[in-house]
């Protein structure tokens, strides 16, 4: 859809206007609920040369997307790794209905392998590439109880139930959009890639802004 809405040559010619000066790009993720091709994957219904296929598809997608971005004029662009929300514990349904080890472990290489493709492709064009798995991973670890929660600021944030109460990891709905504080924790890894990365000097969110704008403080 990001294709065939033009939302690639939309940022372009925000671009081309000076508009924008760094661009970040990060999508792939609802490719594997289309046709419920992720469940085919964890049940083992979908792999081999038609895997390969379906993942070879959705990174040319991203790939010159990215390129026509960066061919429209002076901007720095970078492409995120596809969400591996298997890897990074922050989805109840994970915990539940998709708990056979065999199955989640399929998505595992299915997300892996379609980010070593992005990867490949980005460095052949010369474009940042973003571990976004490994560093959101990272920074929800190293707050995670293990068990069910995260603490943000001796706030706890359920991971194990949905709700759009702001104590919650993810909202209430049938998709995986985080509330404000897991949002917030996301923000900063890509501030922090941003800053690595391009040299510019954002300051990171402290836990206190984040539950601010959380509406917890």
């Amino acid at each position: 859809n990001m294709i065939y809405t033009e939302q690639h040559t939309g940022v372009a010619r925000q671009v081309a206007a000076g508009l924008v000066s760094h661009v970040v790009i990060q999508i792939g993720i609802n490719d594997f609920d289309d046709r419920e091709m992720g469940l085919k994957i964890y049940r083992g219904e979908l792999g081999g040369p038609e895997l390969n296929t379906f993942l070879d598809v959705a990174a040319v997608n991203i790939a010159n997307a990215a390129q026509t971005v960066q061919d429209a004029g002076s901007v720095q662009v970078m492409i995120a790794a596809t969400q591996d929300y298997v890897t990074i514990p922050i989805v109840p349904e994970l915990y539940t209905q998709y708990d056979n080890p065999e199955g989640r472990q399929r998505l595992v290489v299915a997300f892996a392998a379609l980010n070593a493709k992005l990867k490949a492709i980005a460095e052949l064009k010369g474009i940042a590439y973003f571990d976004y798995n490994a560093a959101m991973s990272a920074a929800v670890n190293a707050r995670f109880d293990g068990e069910r929660y995260l603490n943000v600021g001796g706030e706890l944030i359920d991971l194990r139930t949905r709700g759009n109460e702001p104590h919650f990891g993810l909202l209430d709905d049938e998709y995986v959009h985080p509330g404000t504080v897991v949002s917030g924790l996301s923000a900063n890894v890509y501030i922090a890639e941003f800053n690595r990365v391009f040299g510019t000097e954002i300051a990171l969110l402290s836990d206190e802004e984040i539950l601010k704008a959380a509406g917890i403080r």
